[in-house]
């Protein structure tokens, strides 16, 4: 830059003297009709040009390159001039430039007139090399914006020179959410990878979801993570394992043969009247309660074992003459307890059922009867026969029977006393013919 600035004074100079010089000479001009300079002699006095002697030959004008930086240059290094040499002075003295094609220090390059800010990959006309957020789309860029590039505004190109995208940290259009490397198709709650919020569906299981096998999700197949991503339950309308039955939301438990709440089957028990049901009072079903709806879900009846009002009896058969009659009357001479057999009544008079007799009611039986000719029959307090007094008579058997005065120590009652009143009162000998012996009787006191 000095150098430079030394050369203009010395141009300023040289002006101003060639100006004082051209001023002094005569009037006359030289052989090439430029003023005298002079420099051949002195001026002849007046004469004119070439009696006073010859002039000095005109000097050339300021030109480009004569190493003078002229009025109109901006720079003048003579020979040093070139348009090929990065930041020299120019054959046409002007100063280096972006634009002169010529890759000057500062610059990137420089094409000349092939410079372009619209041309895809050419040199800038600030002699930048084509680059992302000059505003061209350059090869290998997407897209570039210039200055309004931002890796911030949605659906802006980045300032890589790419498109707005999934993953790169913004919520562009048509996506929800957008967190840059931490999208994840894996982590629980997180934008997934195309930049949709984590939902149900997904695969993941997320807060406030209880499963989620994606597109296995299913609103029909057993079992199988429902579509809003809750676990099977019973009300789902499907009939999962351990459900006997699923009807959604016609799960009830007052309508007759629905599906139940807890998706069993209608059943007897569960206090609605269902179809083939003639009553249902739930627990309160009862086979021993009198009136009660039976556990098979029937009415109580005459038969089922229960004496209910109205009966006098129920034995739990149809079968007249044990008791209890068909129509649950109770029988005469018989006692029919709940839920135990009917037994007879002994000791009513009336033989009834097992038994034989009752007290004195025999049946019209006699000891001839069962073979015996002498004796009586007797009825015991369990209402069977006793045939301990029917007997055949024979002497020897120890009953004193008609045609026997005695036999073995049945004497009838008598005694010695009967024969004399002053005899011990004791049994007489019985002999072996069954007549009484007096021999043994011994006096007493008269």
């Amino acid at each position: 830059m000095a150098t430079r600035i030394r050369v203009a004074i010395s141009a300023i100079l040289l002006s101003l003297v060639l100006t004082l010089a051209m001023g002094c000479g005569g009037d006359e001009e030289g052989p090439d009709g430029a003023a005298g300079a002079g420099g051949g002699g002195a001026v002849g006095p007046g004469g004119t040009g070439g009696d006073g002697g010859t002039g000095g030959s005109g000097g050339e004008g300021p030109r480009c390159g004569d190493g003078v930086v002229d009025a109109g240059e901006e720079c003048d290094d003579g020979e040093d001039n070139s348009d090929e040499a990065p930041g020299a002075c120019r054959t046409d003295c002007r100063l280096a430039h972006c634009g002169d094609s010529v890759v000057d220090p500062g610059e990137e390059c420089d094409e000349g007139e092939a410079n372009s800010d619209e041309d895809p990959g050419t040199c800038r006309t600030d002699c930048r090399l084509a680059h992302c957020g000059d505003g061209v789309v350059d090869p290998g860029e997407e897209c570039d914006e210039g200055e309004a590039n931002s890796d911030e505004q949605p659906d802006a190109c980045r300032t890589d020179c790419k498109r707005a995208r999934c993953g790169d940290g913004v919520v562009d259009g048509g996506e929800a959410c957008d967190w840059g490397e931490e999208n994840s198709d894996e982590v629980p709650g997180a934008c997934r990878s195309d930049c949709q919020s984590a939902r149900c569906g997904d695969g993941i299981v997320d807060p406030t979801e209880a499963c989620d096998a994606g597109e296995a999700n299913s609103d029909e197949l057993p079992d199988a993570c429902r579509t809003n991503c809750a676990l099977p339950w019973c009300g789902d309308g499907v009939v999962d394992s351990e459900e006997e039955c699923d009807e959604g939301d016609a799960n009830s438990d007052e309508v007759p043969g629905a599906c139940r709440s807890d998706c069993r089957l209608a059943r007897c028990g569960d206090a609605v009247v269902d179809p083939s049901e003639e009553c249902d009072n739930g627990p309160a079903n009862s086979d021993i309660q009198p009136n009660a709806c039976r556990k098979s879900c029937q009415l109580p009846r005459c038969g089922d074992g229960v004496i209910d009002a109205g009966e006098g009896c129920d034995d739990g058969n149809a079968i007249d003459g044990d008791g209890c009659t068909s129509r649950c009357e109770l029988e005469e001479g018989w006692s029919c307890p709940m839920f135990q057999p009917c037994v007879p009544i002994c000791g009513d008079g009336k033989i009834v059922g097992g038994e034989e007799c009752d007290g004195t009611n025999l049946g019209g039986l006699s000891c001839a009867d069962f073979g015996y000719t002498h004796g009586h029959l007797s009825c015991t307090e369990s209402c069977t026969l006793d045939l301990s007094n029917c007997s055949n008579p024979f002497c020897g058997n120890g009953i004193k029977e008609p045609g026997e005065e005695c036999d073995g120590t049945d004497f009838g009652g008598i005694t010695c006393q009967d024969l004399d009143p002053c005899l011990v009162p004791s049994p007489p000998l019985c002999t072996p013919s069954c007549t009484i012996s007096w021999t043994t009787c011994n006096p007493w006191f008269c």
